[in-house]
């Protein structure tokens, strides 16, 4: 299996724009993605909120695949919550703030300073608490149709935030749109 992205390459782009006011951070981030992936990153998706396993948080996506994502997602006023248990493995480098997460089977938190990069596998879990803020930059891999139930069950149902859970949608069907789109232009006409 192919993937367009590399999640060393994402973290590295994270490192650079460390310590950078976060609206900055975000601008900056966007414009080195788009500048190494090209057409395969949007840059003009908005913040929107999620709620997902109970951590509520917004998210901006970059770029969306049936298989890969990219995204800055965090908390200005912390949260704390389950993430999942998915056959999609994570890959996020902590941008601003700082996070603690209790691994399954491991009887201590971990905790996650700025600069680190936490690696969560595919049916692995875990609890994540965000104790004052953190936002990240989230690079996804696996079957992402899989994640939709998890980050819109409490959206729909816990907080009935439909216009949130619209906008998921919305963004998500029009990013993985234009990837698989631009995909086609690049392979040409079928022979």
């Amino acid at each position: 299996m192919s993937f367009l992205f590399d999640p060393d390459v994402i973290d590295e782009i994270g490192q650079r724009h460390i310590g950078k006011p976060i609206d900055e951070m975000v601008a900056d981030v966007g414009a080195d993605l788009k500048a190494k992936y090209g057409h395969h990153v949007h840059l003009d998706q908005p913040l929107f909120f999620n709620s997902a396993g109970g951590i509520m948080y917004q998210i901006k996506l970059f770029a969306m695949t049936p298989r890969e994502y990219i995204m800055i997602c965090g908390s200005a006023i912390g949260s704390s919550g389950h993430s999942g248990r998915h056959p999609v493995a994570f890959w996020d480098t902590i941008l601003s703030g700082g996070a603690r997460y209790m691994h399954q089977d491991v009887l201590a938190s971990r905790e996650y300073a700025t600069g680190s990069r936490i690696f969560v596998d595919r049916w692995q879990a875990a609890t994540i608490h965000f104790p004052d803020h953190c936002w990240m930059l989230e690079y996804a891999r696996g079957s992402l149709f899989a994640l939709l139930p998890f980050g819109l069950a409490n959206t729909l149902f816990n907080t009935l935030d439909w216009k949130s859970a619209l906008r998921t949608l919305r963004v998500y069907g029009s990013l993985t749109r234009r990837t698989l789109a631009a995909r086609r232009s690049v392979a040409g006409p079928p022979a």
